[in-house]
């Protein structure tokens, strides 16, 4: 698509809300019903309100389906019983890559909405009954800025609402793309007509104050360190945005508590919880079909089944957890626990009193009920470890398939830890309930795979500020705090605490993988921290460790994602030179 189509394509979406938030909680509904033009509509308080919610929903779009620009290409996933994308996985896209032309449009959608309902602020009636919604938009058009800082660089800057087709937008350079971000949300913290905290969905001060932080981080690292072409040596020139980044985390944590335990916290029943900061709202209730939800819990299932047949939700089963995160967990760390569901019972067709099958893990009968999977955790899975397990309940027990989450084990198939039988875990998964669940998104009352999930998908979390500014401190020199910050998580989960002498960058992201399993910010994370060619050699088999794979034919390393060709060809504000570098 065009940047003119692009425009175009923005007012459309403006235009045509219905199409935007069906399925969205009740605060999300923007449908126009009337036969009144759309510009009559967005000056009334009613269509305003339905403008706002549609800059709400572009989010959808970017969140709601597989996770391909965030979690393809790093070290906590592999290819499961289906692949992964092979060309983000594998680094093999070019300028052309429809993924990625469809995130950088829907950004520039959620941004155009955002300056449409900008322009009509002013012509309006009686908006200032509604206290925050211009805030609100312009947090949201910070925030898509933000996403394309983090996948494409420097992006083209435009604060205006467009009516008429416009092929004249120069990239601006990414200091000038964070220098927008950072005004912007400065300016919210600040002055912002935001509540503090909100748990509903809406922008809030601690949700400005959560992503600016992030920009402050991701700011410090690109334009404050050097470091060598493939990611090493990296050596810190400004502490300047770290500092800003650390004093802005501890902020938007407001001295909270991590008080909750980790498996309430993602508990199924326990969205918008006072440690959510930043939530994409779905409501089973006032969606039109059971397929409007999102699919996060879809692609890091293993599960393939029928309920009613075979009692197992069918999964795209894509996003297999790597040997790298299983291992990170050790002993006593409740987040293993929380974030993978170690047993998946058997299917009993023939009862009715209570679920049984992949629905039982989340019912009362869990005692009643055989047990047709078990995946110990590394530190748990030799064969006297797992005979003890069995001993415990032989009648529900003794005929469990047992997978250990290391490698190699043995076979699955045969259960037996003799040399002659092994079978690797990037074996075992290709299997149907090979290799277990990330769990932590599970929506229980949806049926199926696809778009069935209900849950809120949540893009940042108290947890995450506490790891945010243990990063900031750390890169701002500030150790002592940095480790304070980092244990309070681990406190958190009954993990045993860091020491100083342990602590550094990997460390860091140690601790982000396990508190934020299969949410959607491993591929920034290793981008921003220079770390995406080491951890990708090591632990991508897509990449089997040839680096070459990750050069482009410019013999440059792709750090960012390719801007859309079709952007370039039709903005005569770019030309090839505005390309990032791996795609010219």
């Amino acid at each position: 698509m065009t940047r003119k189509r692009l425009l175009i394509y923005a007012l459309a979406l403006a235009s045509f809300t219905g199409g935007l938030t069906t399925g969205c909680s009740s605060f999300l509904d923007a449908d126009n019903k009337s036969n009144v033009t759309t510009d009559a509509y967005y000056r009334t308080e009613e269509g305003y309100a339905s403008l706002v919610n549609a800059t709400y929903s572009t989010l959808r779009s970017l969140y709601g389906g597989e996770p391909k620009l965030f979690c393809c290409g790093t070290d906590l996933y592999m290819d499961g019983r289906n692949k992964m994308d092979d060309f983000l996985h594998g680094y093999k896209l070019d300028a052309n890559n429809d993924d990625v032309k469809s995130f950088y449009q829907n950004c520039y959608a959620g941004i155009q909405l955002a300056n449409e309902a900008l322009y009509y602020r002013d012509l309006t009636v009686q908006t200032d009954q509604v206290p925050g919604y211009c805030d609100q938009v312009r947090f949201l058009r910070a925030y898509y800025y933000y996403l394309l800082s983090q996948h494409f660089g420097g992006v083209p800057i435009e604060t205006d609402y467009i009516q008429n087709a416009r092929n004249d937008f120069p990239r601006a350079t990414l200091a000038e793309t964070y220098q927008f971000i950072i005004g912007e949300l400065t300016d919210l913290e600040q002055n912002g007509n935001l509540p503090e905290t909100d748990y509903t969905g809406r922008i809030s001060k601690q949700a400005v104050r959560a992503i600016l932080a992030k920009t402050y981080l991701a700011a410090g690292w690109d334009l404050g360190t050097t470091s060598n072409e493939d990611g090493s040596n990296v050596s810190v020139t400004d502490k300047t945005y770290f500092g800003l980044a650390a004093s802005m985390a501890d902020k938007a944590i407001a001295g909270k508590p991590l008080t909750m335990t980790f498996e309430q916290k993602w508990a199924p029943t326990n969205d918008n919880n006072e440690e959510t900061i930043f939530t994409i709202q779905y409501d089973r209730g006032t969606a039109e079909s059971s397929t409007d939800g999102n699919s996060q819990q879809n692609y890091f299932g293993s599960t393939y089944g029928t309920p009613g047949t075979d009692g197992h939700k069918g999964s795209a089963s894509s996003y297999a957890p790597t040997i790298k995160l299983l291992t990170l967990y050790q002993k006593g760390d409740d987040r293993y626990d929380g974030t993978f569901m170690k047993v998946l019972y058997e299917y009993d067709p023939d009862n009715t009193e209570y679920r049984t099958g992949y629905y039982a893990f989340y019912g009362d009968h869990t005692a009643d009920i055989e047990i047709k999977m078990y995946y110990p955790p590394h530190y748990a899975c030799s064969k006297e470890e797992v005979d003890a397990w069995r001993a415990e309940d032989p009648v529900h027990r003794t005929n469990t398939r047992v997978v250990p989450m290391t490698d190699p084990t043995y076979n699955p198939l045969v259960e037996e830890w003799s040399d002659d039988s092994r079978m690797s875990y990037a074996e075992a998964v290709k299997e149907s309930c090979g290799g277990t669940c990330i769990r932590k998104f599970d929506d229980p009352e949806s049926v199926g795979n696809t778009s069935e999930s209900f849950r809120d998908i949540v893009v940042t979390h108290l947890s995450d500020m506490y790891l945010v500014a243990a990063e900031a401190y750390y890169m701002d020199g500030d150790l002592g705090t940095a480790l304070n910050r980092i244990n309070e998580v681990r406190g958190r989960a009954h993990a045993a605490l860091l020491q100083q002498q342990d602590l550094d960058v990997d460390a860091i992201l140690d601790e982000r993988a396990m508190e934020l399993a299969g949410e959607y910010q491993r591929w920034m994370d290793l981008r921003r921290t220079r770390k995406l060619v080491e951890y990708n050699l090591e632990w991508n088999t897509t990449l089997n460790g040839r680096i070459e794979n990750m050069r482009g034919t410019d013999g440059k390393i792709k750090w960012y994602r390719p801007i859309p060709q079709d952007e370039i060809n039709l903005n005569e504000a770019m030309t090839e030179a505005d390309q990032n570098d791996g795609y010219k």
